[in-house]
């Protein structure tokens, strides 16, 4: 992957206020494919002290947002369909994003987010589609 692009994505999630206030950690950044990581805190869990699904898509999305970069520069999210499994506390969570297809002006991505520590537990998938802007 070219060094600019890497480094345009770092500082994307450098300075996103949602990326800072959860915490959001970029893992792993190849063509096609990111992976970012979080830890919770209470201001990630819901009322029953699980991870918020909205925090949860959050996170997803922003994994597919940065792996579509990586192959089509900036981009933006048009179409976000998330699939919650199970309910997890953590304490850190993975989403892993891959790039399916990258088109003329649209790019589709499956990402998956497991709870880290509990035998790499799936609790949501999502599939992404962004355009690019």
């Amino acid at each position: 992957m070219d060094e600019a692009v890497r480094q345009a994505i770092l500082s994307v999630n450098a300075i996103s206020a949602f990326n800072e206030h959860h915490g959001f950690e970029i893992a792993e950044l190849s063509p096609g494919h990111a992976t970012l990581r979080m830890k919770t805190d209470k201001t990630s869990l819901n009322h029953a002290q699980t991870l918020h699904a909205g925090v949860a898509a959050g996170l997803l999305d922003t994994a597919a947002g940065f792996a579509a970069a990586t192959v089509a520069g900036q981009v933006v999210t048009v179409g976000l369909n998330t699939a919650y499994i199970a309910a997890s506390v953590g304490p850190v969570f993975e989403a892993r994003a891959d790039v399916i297809r990258a088109g003329r002006t649209q790019v589709f991505v499956d990402a998956k987010l497991f709870a880290i520590g509990n035998d790499d537990k799936l609790i949501a998938t999502a599939n992404v589609i962004l355009t690019k802007k």
